[in-house]
C-alpha cells in the first residue's frame, strides 16, 4: 500500500490496497504529455492539483507528494476514478 505523507497535511492519505505497479505513476509533465486530450488547457491540471484538498483528488489517493512537498506524482487508475466517476460522498 502506497501513503501520501505529505508534511502539509494533517494525516498522511492511503491509497486504497489496490495493487499498483510503477508503470502506474506519472510525473505531472508526463501525465499533461499523455493525456493532453482531456484538459482544455495546459494549465487546467495544475489547477487541479493545486485544489487537490478541495476538490477530492488528495482524499481520493491519486496524487503522491514528495516529503518535501514540491513533487507531485500521479497514480493514473485513481486518477482515472475520480476523473469520470467523481468525488466520493463522504466528502
Amino acid at each position: 500500500m502506497f501513503v501520501n505523507t505529505d508534511t502539509k497535511t494533517t494525516q498522511p492519505t492511503a491509497i486504497p490496497s489496490q495493487r499498483f505497479s510503477l508503470s502506474d505513476i506519472y510525473s505531472v509533465t508526463a501525465f499533461k504529455e499523455k493525456y493532453s486530450h482531456l484538459f482544455r488547457s495546459k494549465s487546467e491540471l495544475d489547477y487541479l492539483l493545486r485544489n487537490r484538498k478541495l476538490n477530492g483528488l488528495e482524499a481520493s489517493g491519486a496524487v503522491i507528494a514528495s516529503q518535501s512537498g514540491r513533487r507531485l506524482s500521479i497514480v493514473e487508475p485513481l486518477f482515472a476514478d475520480w476523473f469520470f466517476v467523481g468525488v466520493p460522498n463522504e466528502l
